[in-house]
């Protein structure tokens, strides 16, 4: 059920995450760690005899900061709750009041969720919301409904500043 629907709020919390974009993230990391381990089986022992300890750790840190990388973006989250939002992006994390967000955008060609901030009509502060891909389509339509819902619900209810 969406509260954008049925007039519903969400159960809380309620976590958002982009399907798609965890799924492509594992799909390149599974491919980086094939085509390494092929390519190094590829190689004339006599070529592998030639790398040294460091040389070979330097190329798996290299592998393991690009999965990482990935991964991080793929495990990218929005999470809503009573008092706001939590919005993990990849190595950074955000934490939103409901008073402090003036609202909810996902225009068409967007290719994420943002959270435009409060008080900011002059030079507006959008924080991006990666949790909510345009490529999930329906459940990103969905969710933004549902953020949108729980926005007006909970915006200026108890909050401090309001």
């Amino acid at each position: 059920m969406t509260a954008g629907r049925t007039g519903q709020l969400p159960p809380l919390p309620k976590v958002y995450r982009a399907r798609t974009l965890l799924i492509w993230a594992i799909g390149f990391s599974v491919t980086l760690i094939a085509a390494s381990a092929l390519g190094w089986l590829a190689l004339d022992p006599i070529i592998r005899a030639r790398f040294n300890n460091f040389q070979i750790l330097t190329l798996i840190v290299i592998g393991l900061v690009l999965i990482g990388f990935m991964m991080g973006l793929g495990m990218s989250i929005v999470r809503a709750d009573e008092k706001g939002l939590m919005i993990r992006n990849a190595i950074s994390i955000r934490r939103l009041r409901w008073d402090e967000i003036a609202e909810i955008q996902y225009r068409h060609g967007d290719p994420w969720a943002y959270a435009m901030l409060a008080g900011t009509e002059d030079d507006p502060v959008r924080r991006q919301m990666i949790g909510i891909q345009t490529t999930d389509k329906d459940r990103a339509h969905a969710a933004v409904a549902e953020l949108r819902a729980l926005h007006a619900h909970f915006r200026g209810k108890g909050q401090p500043g309001t």
